[in-house]
């Protein structure tokens, strides 16, 4: 890895691009975001955390949105800017027609995450193994077989969609029933990606990481005890994982390598544009811009500290409390 920001909760912003370290200064903050997208054509984003805060990117500045809740958002997807949804602790559903955000669900339980194939099947997880599926202009609760809490979501299509939680807990939705996978862990999962339906990974608290190759799911090579919040990638040669104490690894399609930080930070989200450009959301209205020559700062007008991750091509932003220290390259 060749390039990589670093956001520390105290304001300070940090960019390592090879040489030397980069410091870019902002204020501390107190509210949260928790989760980011970016449209299908990538011209156009969104971001929702505490306090009900949801903020727009139209292709040149940040805006904040009126959501109409107070209610802390956990997580954001669209199938287009006309068609968004959040969700969030407080058990409902927003959607963002392209003009506005209304409430078009209130359920009695948290939900911690959505992701959708289309923008006719939608799938959203939360407490007590809420899983609900919307499909045909109506949402509707499945039967997850779960009493535990399910707090990552992501599939290959409407008919293939895995969901991840607590006690080892994975699901897995073949289109018609979800059925409990086999897995020799009781570890808290905490997020699950693949590149394809062959070629999917979970992390854990523990820093347990696990694969599954289209047969079965294997526990891998354990590479740090540090707790894992987030695993993202951009094909099966290039995957990341990021958690507590500023635990980075990366995968490489062979082995998975520790990027040693010095830090005991949390990773922060981050999405691309169609231009390329990267951007990762962090403390006090910091947003970043990576556009592969510079670096830059682009402040919206609200306070912001971010904990939900993913990790993005060869830039990895993170956020939390640090000591400064250097990045091993592998």
């Amino acid at each position: 890895l060749s390039t990589t920001v670093h956001v520390w909760s105290t304001g300070t912003i940090l960019h390592y691009a090879g040489e030397r370290w980069n410091n870019l200064t902002n204020a501390v903050t107190l509210n949260s975001l928790n989760g980011v997208w970016t449209s299908v054509d990538r011209n156009e984003m969104f971001a929702v955390g505490g306090n009900g805060i949801i903020l727009h990117y139209d292709g040149s500045q940040w805006t904040t949105m009126p959501s109409g809740t107070t209610a802390n958002l956990t997580e954001i997807w669209g199938s287009s800017t006309n068609n968004v949804m959040a969700v969030g602790t407080d058990g409902a559903i927003l959607h963002y027609d392209g003009s506005n955000w209304t409430t078009i669900l209130t359920t009695n339980s948290p939900l911690y995450d959505i992701w959708g194939s289309s923008q006719g099947h939608v799938f959203a997880v939360g407490y007590n193994g809420k899983i609900l599926h919307y499909y045909n202009e109506h949402w509707t609760s499945m039967t997850s077989g779960v009493s535990s809490p399910l707090y990552g979501v992501w599939g290959t299509s409407e008919n293939n969609v895995w969901a991840v939680g607590p006690y080892g807990v994975i699901l897995h939705y073949n289109g018609n029933f979800w059925e409990k996978m086999p897995i020799a862990t009781t570890a808290v999962l905490s997020d699950v990606w693949g590149s394809s339906g062959n070629n999917v990974w979970a992390v854990s608290w523990g820093g347990t990481l696990l694969h599954y190759d289209g047969n079965q799911w294997r526990i891998m090579e354990k590479n740090t005890t540090q707790n894992l919040y987030t695993v993202w990638g951009t094909s099966q040669r290039d995957v990341s994982a990021a958690g507590a104490e500023g635990t980075i690894l990366h995968y490489d399609g062979e082995y998975w390598r520790t990027m040693a930080s010095r830090s005991n930070t949390y990773f922060s989200d981050i999405e691309k544009n169609l231009r390329g450009d990267i951007f990762a959301v962090g403390t006090s209205g910091t947003i970043l811009q990576y556009s592969g020559c510079m670096i830059g700062d682009m402040n919206c007008d609200e306070d912001i500290n971010i904990f939900d991750i993913q990790l993005l091509l060869n830039c990895i932003f993170h956020a939390g409390n640090c000591d400064y220290g250097d990045i091993n390259e592998d």
